[in-house]
């Protein structure tokens, strides 16, 4: 099946293959391709266990026929265009051609008899039947010359053009025409090819995914009211994470701590259920949702003159206009760029407009969250996120640690005296290492 999928071109570019490179070469491609399509048909048809979806609805008896045909007009495997036996017209011009070799060898001996030089009798597109000869006949008429040859037109030359001047012109006519029957023919199809190409994409990515399924030891995931992931694997860096989400959620912890990537892997592995792949996890389980809706990035613009935070509140503004009770909504750090005050009123406005709605979130306003009223008044459940070396810390919970501003306060008095007993350096030394020695203190206060 693998091979025959390949085998499937893209037939979305064969017009300029037919009207700009080799029109047999249009035939060929269509023809692999149906051969291909009839073939993933067979085995997936007397496969008894194969459900419905990958097998065609329409009648697959056309591919067949559409096959038949091309190979019967269409030299599919040898080096004419066209059949040979299919137009007698056709076949005696190509028969003439293909003796016109032996005789303008004849004529070019009757010449060299003549003149007593030696002459060939040559054919070029455009100027017909040419004496080639490296001397000059003051008789004939000169056409051309190069560096080698004299090319002249002659009795003999003029009888040979009106003989068989046009025989190449004549089969490249005849061919033509029986090709553009026979496309016109196929193009009549047109629906049908559409299904044929709507059937092979669904086949493909229905194999693609069992190909990955095996490969990887994904599982068939469980349709539950709830998202339930155990040991999943995280697509962005080597690890696991396993998190139970049944009601509105907010995810906390330290930057870097792996909050942004564990909404992004929560959203990928429920598209990948809701497509019908299998999940790589040891186990899973997630809702059915009639829309995925998400705020990850903020996409700040100079030329549109729009903030971060205006970023921020037209992407909202999408998912409130377009969320259902059957919706769920991912959404990264909310009213981060504005102040803190408008930040956590706009954060806890959202929140409480979208309680209807699936909601999984992250924010950096921990210490605003640990208060009793707030709790109360969203409603939700808090998990504290933590990246491991192989794995991602997820508890229920809110994470609590001092801001960076208190943390510099606490620290200054230490760091003061630290800069101080550093006389030998100069200042711009001095303060290169006081930045340093502070981002220290913050990631191991951090940690």
């Amino acid at each position: 099946l693998t091979k025959q999928l390949r085998g499937c071109i893209n037939l979305s570019n064969l017009e300029d293959t037919f009207y700009k490179k080799s029109k047999k070469n249009y035939f060929v491609k269509i023809y692999n391709f149906l051969q291909n399509v009839n073939k993933i048909m067979n085995i997936l048809h007397q496969n008894k266990d194969v459900p419905s979806i990958l097998k065609f609805k329409g009648d697959n008896k056309i591919v067949e026929s559409l096959m038949l045909n091309i190979e019967y007009k269409i030299d599919l495997r040898g080096n004419n265009v066209i059949k040979k036996g299919l137009d007698e017209e056709l076949d005696t011009y190509i028969n003439i051609y293909g003796a016109l070799e032996d005789i303008l060898t004849d004529y070019a001996k009757i010449l060299a008899e003549n003149y007593k030089i030696k002459i060939a009798v040559v054919y070029q597109p455009q100027l017909g039947f040419l004496a080639e000869v490296q001397s000059k006949i003051s008789q004939w008429e000169l056409i051309y010359k190069n560096d080698t040859f004299f090319y002249y037109k002659n009795n003999i030359t003029e009888e040979l053009d009106k003989e068989y001047g046009d025989i190449k012109n004549n089969i490249e006519d005849r061919e033509l025409e029986i090709m553009l029957k026979l496309k016109e023919s196929i193009d009549s199809y047109k629906i049908y090819f559409n299904m044929l190409i709507d059937y092979i994409a669904i086949v493909d990515a229905l194999h693609s995914l069992s190909l990955y399924a095996k490969r990887d030891n994904l599982v068939k995931p469980d349709i539950t009211n709830q998202i339930e992931i155990e040991k999943g694997r995280n697509f962005f860096y080597p690890s696991n994470f396993s998190v139970v989400i049944n009601k509105n959620t907010i995810l906390t912890g330290p930057n870097s701590s792996g909050k942004t990537t564990l909404l992004k892997n929560i959203g990928i592995y429920l598209v990948l259920c809701q497509m019908g792949s299998f999940i790589p996890a040891v186990s899973a389980k997630f809702p059915i949702i009639d829309k995925l809706l998400t705020k990850i990035e903020s996409k700040e613009s100079i030329s549109n003159k729009i903030s971060s935070f205006m970023s921020d509140i037209l992407q909202i503004e999408h998912i409130i206009s377009e969320s259902t009770a059957e919706s769920l909504c991912i959404i990264d750090e909310m009213g981060k760029g504005t102040n803190i005050k408008d930040g956590i009123s706009v954060f806890i406005a959202i929140m409480n407009y979208l309680k209807k709605t699936k909601v999984i979130t992250a924010s950096n306003y921990q210490e605003f969250f640990m208060r009793n009223d707030v709790k109360d008044l969203l409603n939700v459940n808090y998990f504290y996120v933590n990246r491991l070396e192989n794995s991602m810390d997820i508890k229920k919970g809110i994470f609590n640690n001092k801001s960076s501003i208190d943390l510099i306060e606490g620290e200054y008095k230490d760091l003061t005296q630290d800069v101080e007993s550093s006389n030998e350096e100069s200042i711009k030394e001095t303060e290169k290492w006081a930045i340093k020695k502070i981002n220290n203190r913050l990631m191991n206060k951090n940690e």
